[in-house]
């Protein structure tokens, strides 16, 4: 949502570590895996499409389940698959 108010100036451009292996980080200025990859579709549908048999470190699941999961609507639900 953010509007130019100058055309063709730099821009500053966010990045953020989505998952490091089996790493879990949290310090200030960086947490491992991402606190919220899990809610983003824009970033589990592409990841499942890549990496989908990866185990998420913290929560024990494969990205791809995190993405059919989100999907389908059930990710808030605590139901073991």
């Amino acid at each position: 949502h953010r509007t130019a108010t100058v055309r063709n100036v730099p821009r500053h451009i966010a990045r953020d570590l989505l998952l490091c292996g089996k790493r879990v980080q949290e310090d200030e200025g960086l947490v491992v895996p991402h606190p919220r990859l899990q809610e983003r579709g824009f970033v589990l549908e592409p990841l499942a499409q890549i990496a989908g048999d990866v185990i998420h470190p913290v929560l024990g699941r494969r990205i791809d389940e995190l993405w059919q999961r989100l999907r389908d609507g059930t990710a808030g639900t605590t139901q073991q698959t």
